[in-house]
């Protein structure tokens, strides 16, 4: 009985230390290097949030850690969630599993995820690879050249202040792309396979204000 009485006294003092307002109480931190380019893969039921900070840093919801595996090789951070849900989930649907905070990154490799991306940070080239059903947020990116690629399903969600001054846009296998905010000064598509370009009222005005150029949306229509 003594027992059982110091183990809840330990226990309730320990719940008294937790800070229930701190969004982070529920995840870990994961020890990372450096990196340049990032490879995601698996864990769709979960969103991983990809945002700018002064260091590089990794923090894993707690129930997900069983499911994570992470491995480096030179440059490159490879990361897979070995349980992926077999039926796709609207975006608001899942919870934040995985939070990667970077200075810069070049290069984003997506496959079966769902993946918010939050960079603010003014880079001259961003490349973001996706297949495989993945959902893609884009939110306050100002990128000079940024190239995007999809196919497989996915889907690019260009949802509030994207910028760049020329857009590279590959998509095909019914990948689509559905820019809500998105202001541009070119936009080079290569559209195929019954894939979709879904451009919004606030991105066409963007656009019209920028350049009034006709031949500015050049390429495959």
């Amino acid at each position: 009985m003594i027992g059982l009485l110091a183990t809840d006294y330990l226990l309730a003092k320990a719940y008294r230390k937790i800070n229930l307002a701190d969004p982070f109480k529920n995840f870990e931190t994961v020890p990372v290097k450096p990196f340049t380019l990032l490879k995601l893969s698996g864990g769709n039921s979960y969103a991983v949030k990809l945002v700018n900070g002064e260091r590089f840093d990794i923090r894993l919801l707690k129930s997900r850690k069983s499911f994570f595996n992470m491995k480096t090789s030179g440059d490159t951070l490879d990361i897979h969630f070995s349980v992926a849900n077999q039926r796709y989930q609207l975006p608001e649907q899942c919870v934040t599993g995985l939070i990667i905070t970077v200075p810069q990154i070049s290069k984003i490799k997506l496959s079966g995820v769902n993946v918010d991306i939050r960079l603010s940070n003014k880079k001259d080239t961003l490349w973001i690879e996706q297949d495989k059903n993945s959902n893609t947020r884009l939110r306050g990116l100002n990128i000079k050249t940024l190239y995007l690629t999809g196919n497989a399903e996915s889907v690019f969600d260009c949802v509030e202040g994207n910028r760049a001054d020329i857009i590279h846009l590959e998509l095909s296998d019914h990948a689509s792309i559905r820019m809500k905010e998105f202001s541009f000064r070119k936009l080079m598509p290569d559209v195929k396979e019954e894939a979709s370009v879904v451009m919004f009222k606030k991105s066409l005005q963007a656009f019209d204000t920028a350049n009034n150029k006709t031949d500015s949306i050049v390429g495959r229509p």
